[in-house]
């Protein structure tokens, strides 16, 4: 990971900051026989599992983190030089964000392509736990509850979509990232296919980032 982000490096310090006020606070969820969901200033990405994955592949913390890669891929640009903090309720993941290590294999290599996209943006980040009753429109996506999530995201609709009037594209990720985030593909994959994943995130493919809230309209499934 080191070697590959000094071959971009510019030479200048990454800021830090401490007891900072947060630039963004999003919002994931992950539920592990549906799918995830990301939720940040009336902007929404949500996306199914694979099946392979919703049937047991992963680990609860695996699926966790994983929409917080999809977050710094998609806004990776437009969080540059910010500071985020990520609310995540899963305080495992939590744990270790905040410590950027992890003992299990797959995990241990979304968070090496998650600190490196961080880096890469000069994105300084933070987890912080938030209860799951408070976490109510990331899980709403999480699973496809798209009458659930419009109800709840009416109170942001207003004064968020006035503050980023012309926020209307849709970023994307490709889905070899769910390819070769197999545990038995993470096992042997070198430095130069971490590089190669980082950068399949950024081709495009199904999921993407819709915003500000503007209806159901963008769902396609409504509440099961």
């Amino acid at each position: 990971m080191w070697a590959t982000f000094l071959e971009s490096f510019n030479g200048i310090p990454l800021k830090v900051w401490c007891n900072c006020d947060w630039d963004v606070q999003l919002f994931s969820d992950a539920a592990g026989s549906t799918g995830f969901g990301l939720y940040w200033k009336g902007r929404w990405c949500a996306k199914e599992w694979l099946n392979e994955w919703k049937n047991g592949g992963h680990s609860i913390a695996f699926l966790e983190l994983f929409p917080l890669i999809v977050a710094v891929c998609l806004l990776g640009a437009e969080l540059r030089h910010s500071r985020v903090l990520f609310r995540v309720d899963n305080m495992a993941v939590v744990q270790m964000v905040n410590r950027q290590s992890a003992h299990e294999a797959g995990v241990l290599q979304l968070m090496r392509v998650f600190v490196l996209q961080c880096l890469r943006n000069d994105i300084y980040f933070r987890a912080r736990h938030v209860p799951g009753v408070n976490n109510d429109i990331a899980d709403a996506l999480s699973r496809s509850q798209c009458q659930r999530f419009h109800g709840l995201a009416t109170e942001f609709k207003v004064g968020e979509a006035e503050e980023q009037p012309s926020i209307d594209h849709q970023s994307d990720v490709h889905d070899d990232l769910w390819t070769t985030s197999r545990e038995g593909e993470i096992n042997q994959m070198g430095q130069e296919k971490e590089d190669n994943m980082v950068q399949q995130t950024m081709s495009p493919s199904q999921a993407k980032l819709h915003g500000p809230v503007s209806g159901v309209e963008a769902c396609k499934k409504g509440e099961e």
